[in-house]
């Protein structure tokens, strides 16, 4: 059964990004409680003090906290990806496909990154800054959380690092703010394992690095309609972290945007180079080649290394379409 009120269960690196985190409640998974979980019967089992969560298409999957959450508050679930799944974490409130739904949500499949939902459609899906690339044979910790700001934060990382390895933090509008947000996940195919889950309430999230700091407000201003303003933000991410493959990205979409092509090219290739695994740098580097260059060649060899790379993810087939 759960164990209350004990900072046995926090993982060391959550003080490296949070301000006096504090365990609420800690579920090992030893055995599902419905009063605390609802999930779809035949998919999600307990197997070896392990949940067991079988992917079932389109998304019919689904396993999550009866309890809700609000501002202060935050998830970190120590998690497994198995041989080639697809899945998602979240923080949701409203009912599906209504004007009111919202949804932040952490996916894995052959890389990881965030998706922010509005009604029934993702309003824009991010690049987490870091490296960090699913291993079917590691575990990770992933926190999820929200702060009393109403910043939405996403940190994860490997079993064993001593601090996160990847992050992506957004600060919303006023729809986003409040309470009543339920944790839960989604898997759309293979096979997931999550060993534990803590809930944690804290006081803030602590500084970024600089360029961090600098990158998040750049999509802060993306999101504005304000490309030049941006445009400078990211040059003062990039100064002193050049080679950081998601600052280069958003920076090169930007100037794409811009008309600056020629400073467009040059960053999403850079990015590309630095994350070759990455299939959506080369699903937009295959779109810059057919779109603005007229080179088919050249798109159909970025699209077919996206294939490679994701050839389950449905966005690659439609651009090659």
């Amino acid at each position: 059964m759960p164990t209350r009120n004990t900072s046995a269960f926090l993982d060391p690196a959550v003080s490296r990004v949070m301000t006096s985190p504090r365990v609420y409640d800690h579920d090992s998974l030893i055995e599902l409680d419905e009063a605390r979980w609802y999930f779809s019967d035949a998919a999600v089992t307990v197997a070896d003090e392990k949940l067991a969560v079988t992917g079932d298409q389109p998304w019919a999957t689904w396993w999550g906290t009866v309890r809700t959450f609000k501002e202060g508050d935050a998830v970190l679930v120590l998690f497994q990806p198995g041989v080639g799944s697809q899945f998602e974490f979240h923080f949701e409130r409203g009912d599906w496909a209504t004007p009111d739904y919202r949804r932040w949500a952490f996916h894995g499949s052959t890389r990881f990154e965030m998706s922010i939902w509005e009604g029934a459609n993702p309003q824009r899906w991010g690049e987490l800054v870091g490296q960090l690339s699913p291993d079917p044979q590691a575990w990770y910790y992933l926190l999820l959380g929200m702060d009393l700001d109403g910043e939405f934060v996403a940190f994860a990382w490997e079993q064993g690092e001593a601090t996160p390895q990847i992050a992506y933090r957004r600060r919303l509008d006023e729809s986003w703010s409040g309470p009543g947000w339920v944790f839960g996940m989604g898997a759309n195919r293979g096979k997931l394992f999550i060993d534990e889950v803590t809930e944690i309430t804290f006081a803030d999230v602590r500084d970024a690095g600089r360029a961090d700091e600098h990158f998040w407000d750049a999509l802060v201003l993306i999101d504005q309609q304000d490309p030049s303003g941006a445009l400078d933000k990211l040059d003062a991410a990039i100064r002193p972290d050049p080679d950081q493959p998601v600052y280069l990205y958003y920076r090169g979409m930007t100037l794409w945007r811009m008309g600056r092509l020629e400073g467009a090219l040059a960053d999403l290739t850079r990015a590309s180079t630095l994350d070759p695994n990455n299939d959506a740098y080369c699903r937009q580097l295959a779109w810059f080649y057919a779109r603005e260059l007229n080179d088919a060649d050249q798109a159909r060899t970025y699209m077919e290394r996206a294939l490679s790379l994701a050839p389950l993810e449905a966005r690659n087939y439609r651009l090659r379409a």
